[in-house]
């Protein structure tokens, strides 16, 4: 209400249960011009306090307002309860918690490498018109589809917790099977005009390397499988389409 003080001021102290002004004699007492929105809308004269402060001046000095002309630009001011000469203290605002940092939250630096042996499986060829894929063996795994037409080359990375229903899959896929059907009519296209998909996998040749320390990567883990399928999507060269993306 800090701004409108002198509003709330002016209605403490009259002695009368009515008042009525113009728009320009509030100005006065006011020092300062009303916005425009109270020449315009109606609303802003209303009796509600909540988040108005120009309403809280009259309604806690114990006014409200009535007979609102805004062509004529005068209101009509009505005593509703006892004179309040001090207004209302707001009050205070809760503070909002912090959130930085706590102070045990400090910089740390993590450096994990990792590294990966592809191991050749076979090649997909096409018979009578359907793909024929080498046997894998059903335990979990990355997958590498190698495609090679002239001096052209592609490949598309995977990971199965089994590989050999992995595979099954792409050479009979469902008919809700999107990305199966996807690689299946790609590849059958690619083999109709001669080009030459060659098959490696990773089943047990991948390390990670933390602090110091090679493990064997847990392939059980599809979190660790696709940690390593993102790795070699990312190191694939320009010069290599890579089907994934």
């Amino acid at each position: 209400m800090t701004k409108y003080i002198k509003l709330h001021q002016f209605l403490s102290n009259i002695t009368d249960n009515q008042w009525s002004a113009s728009f320009s004699k509030i100005e006065s007492i006011l020092g300062f011009s009303l916005p425009q929105s109270a020449r315009k809308h109606a609303a802003w004269w209303g009796n509600a306090a909540e988040g108005h402060s120009h309403a809280e001046a009259w309604l806690e000095a114990g006014w409200e307002t009535e007979n609102l002309n805004l062509t004529a630009e005068r209101v009509a001011f009505r005593r509703t309860g006892p004179r309040s000469t001090t207004p209302k203290l707001r009050a205070k605002r809760t503070p909002k918690p912090s959130l930085s940092a706590y102070d045990w939250d400090t910089p740390d630096q993590l450096q994990c490498d990792i590294s990966m042996q592809w191991q050749p499986l076979g090649r997909i060829i096409s018979l009578n018109g359907r793909l024929s894929f080498p046997i894998a063996p059903s335990s979990p795994g990355l997958y590498r589809f190698r495609v090679r037409q002239g001096n052209r080359e592609a490949v598309y990375y995977g990971e199965s917790d089994n590989l050999a229903r992995r595979f099954t899959n792409y050479r009979n896929p469902g008919s809700t099977q999107q990305t199966n059907v996807r690689v299946n009519q790609k590849f059958t296209e690619m083999l109709e005009r001669g080009a030459e998909i060659s098959v490696a996998v990773i089943i047990q040749d991948a390390w990670i390397c933390r602090d110091g320390k090679r493990v064997v990567a847990d392939f059980s883990s599809k979190a660790v499988r696709r940690l390593f399928e993102h790795a070699a999507i990312h190191a694939s060269g320009e010069d290599i389409e890579a089907l994934n993306r």
